[in-house]
């Protein structure tokens, strides 16, 4: 499975436009990261993209305000490439131990250059949501697509093979975010109220 993004209609970002793909992750599932420390331990980002619109893009990584900002290119149109990106420790800012948001992860697909910056590697302050100088434009013709899949961040400067996980174990992942009321205290199935 892949998430697909389909261009119907041009567009070239005005100021403050961009356009981008983000997963949130919660500051709880984040400790064994012990950012804020100087044991902080780097990570690496690894993804599968397919487009038919070769060139830079770039990938932000955010924490409260500091971000890390890499570029990675498309090299062959129409061919799944994987990329892999080493980010450090951040060892100056710790991650809440809570369920908001410790990190955000945003895939660029087009940006207004007032809303672009030079990439680093080094986690630096300001720039929330910023795509790269380089990001191309996937707007810029109404048959272009982007694809990904096969996302996995984890501790360590190595990329292992996709953890993949069955449709239980995921739902399992899933349930602590559902929740059912049934209106009037009325149970379905049941031919009576509680």
């Amino acid at each position: 499975k892949s998430l697909k993004v389909d261009i119907g209609n041009t567009e070239t970002p005005s100021s403050g436009q961009r356009a981008n793909i983000g997963q949130r992750i919660e500051g709880q599932n984040l400790q064994h990261l012990r950012y804020g420390t100087s044991s902080a331990k780097t990570m690496t980002l690894s993804f599968w993209v397919y487009s038919n619109k070769t060139g830079t893009y770039s990938v932000q990584v955010i924490q409260e305000g500091k971000y890390v900002l890499f570029d990675y290119t498309i090299s062959s149109a129409d061919t799944w490439e994987k990329k892999t990106i080493t980010i450090v420790g951040n060892t100056a800012d710790a991650i809440p131990n809570d369920n908001t948001v410790g990190l955000y992860v945003d895939w660029f697909l087009c940006a207004n250059s007032d809303v672009s910056v030079s990439p680093t590697s080094s986690w630096t302050s300001g720039g929330s949501y910023r795509a790269s100088t380089n990001q191309v434009n996937l707007w810029d013709n109404a048959n272009n697509y982007w694809y990904l899949t096969g996302c996995q961040l984890e501790v360590g400067p190595v990329a292992t093979p996709f953890e993949h996980r069955s449709y239980a174990e995921e739902l399992i992942r899933c349930m602590r975010y559902y929740e059912h009321s049934y209106n009037d205290g009325v149970v379905p199935g049941a031919n009576s109220n509680i």
